[in-house]
């Protein structure tokens, strides 16, 4: 069998070389937008999942991954770090008085004051039904205390609009604790922060009680 070969001129092989090098560089192209629309949507189906669909912060299961990361990551670095739990008063009161449909919006009030008050790298998250719980990096017990004054001013001055145009105020009651020791884990910290809460409500609600306060 005899083997042809073709002999091109040189501008012609010039030309075909250059658009086929066009040809791989906008597949190349094309493969990396692709892959970076998967790991976008990757990222957003992530996020949507761990995201409470009233508030729009992190869900319960969410917040406890990251804050265990970033509370294991202060203690190392032999940071500091607190906790508020910030818990709506008179939930099932505002729901018998204008509504279901009010007293979530009551929850996402607080959950946007909470948002507006705190830094971006700040960790917040729907602990439950009427319950936020915001994780302060690099924050004592004395600084944290001083957030959750700017947090009730911020939400002092905003009311609830309902759907049938009328409004009501809103008030929490706010438990704080902190890093004591390089042994404390984030449980430790919403434990304390859980009991400091219990002793606001008993002292008659809308109010900051700090761990051991």
């Amino acid at each position: 069998m005899q083997i042809m070969f073709i002999h091109l001129p040189t501008a012609t092989l010039i030309t075909l070389l250059a658009a086929l090098s066009v040809l791989v560089i906008v597949m190349l192209i094309v493969c990396l937008v692709l892959l970076q629309r998967t790991r976008k949507l990757h990222h957003q189906c992530e996020v949507e999942r761990g995201t409470d669909a009233l508030t729009g912060l992190w869900n319960r299961t969410r917040f406890m991954e990251l804050a265990e990361r970033q509370v294991n990551y202060v203690q190392r670095t032999g940071r500091s770090a607190a906790v508020l739990l910030i818990d709506l008063d008179e939930c099932k009161k505002i729901n018998h008085s204008y509504g279901h449909v009010a007293g979530d919006m009551a929850v996402r009030l607080i959950s946007q004051a909470a948002r507006d008050t705190v830094r971006d790298y700040d960790l917040l998250g729907r602990y439950s039904g009427e319950e936020i719980v915001v994780l302060l990096p690099d924050t004592t017990l004395e600084g944290a205390q001083a957030v959750a004054k700017r947090f009730r001013e911020k939400l002092g001055a905003q009311k609830v609009t309902t759907t049938e145009n009328k409004t009501f105020g809103v008030t929490v009651s706010v438990g704080i604790a902190a890093l004591r020791c390089e042994t404390d884990t984030l449980e430790d910290m919403l434990v304390g922060a859980d009991a400091a809460l219990v002793t606001a409500k008993a002292q008659g609600r809308d109010r900051v009680v700090a761990q051991g306060g």
